[in-house]
């Protein structure tokens, strides 16, 4: 084993560590501490349902790697409606969990007898989740754009102008726009399929 794949190795063990350890973290913290936080009651609870909802998308997006070898579009379909709705559920609880994070603020005296306490590591935990659960999303709108804009780009250069009209003039323009607004809207149907499918 060389160097580069002693490196490789590790790399992938702290990523799949870190992709199952906060799921993990999440739900372990949310059974241990569902009854110290009476300031808002639901923020263990919102924890576990993270937690296990991470985790679901997580093996649901490995049994989608594995079934591209699958003959059945059935199961294909299937795990592709289970995996966009536990998308649908993951950013829709974050939008619930934000709520609590507005509008629940525990004494900083620590006093586990007042109705405003949180038990700190718990309250510490829910508001880095929903922080990083924010920019997970945000990268990944990111990462979509620039896929979108570079295919973009790409389909440009591929844009040429219709036969007997000058670059420049009107007709050409709006050939061309008509051109790149058809092929976004292919792209966006085969970036869906693919999502299905994949």
């Amino acid at each position: 084993m060389g160097d580069t794949d002693c490196y490789t190795l590790v790399v992938r063990v702290i990523m799949f560590a870190s992709i199952i350890g906060f799921p993990v973290a999440s739900i372990y913290l949310g059974v241990e501490y569902k009854d110290d936080c009476p300031v808002e009651s639901m923020i263990p609870v919102f924890l576990i349902v993270l937690g296990a909802t991470s985790l679901l998308i997580l093996v649901v997006s490995i049994m989608l790697i594995v079934s591209k070898s699958c003959e059945s579009d059935c199961c294909k379909c299937c795990l592709g409606l289970l995996y966009f709705s536990l998308l649908l559920l993951f950013v829709a609880w974050i939008g619930v969990g934000t709520y609590w994070y507005t509008s629940a603020f525990p004494d900083r005296n620590g006093d586990p007898f007042s109705d405003n306490f949180c038990q700190y590591t718990l309250y510490a935990y829910f508001c880095s989740q929903v922080i990083l659960s924010y920019l997970l999303l945000l990268l990944i709108f990111v990462g979509c754009c620039l896929i979108c804009c570079a295919d973009n780009d790409d389909q440009d250069d591929e844009v040429s102008s219709p036969g007997g009209y000058d670059d420049s003039g009107a007709v050409s323009t709006i050939h061309r726009r008509t051109q790149m607004a058809y092929y976004m809207v292919e792209r966006i149907r085969v970036v869906q399929l693919q999502t299905v499918h994949t």
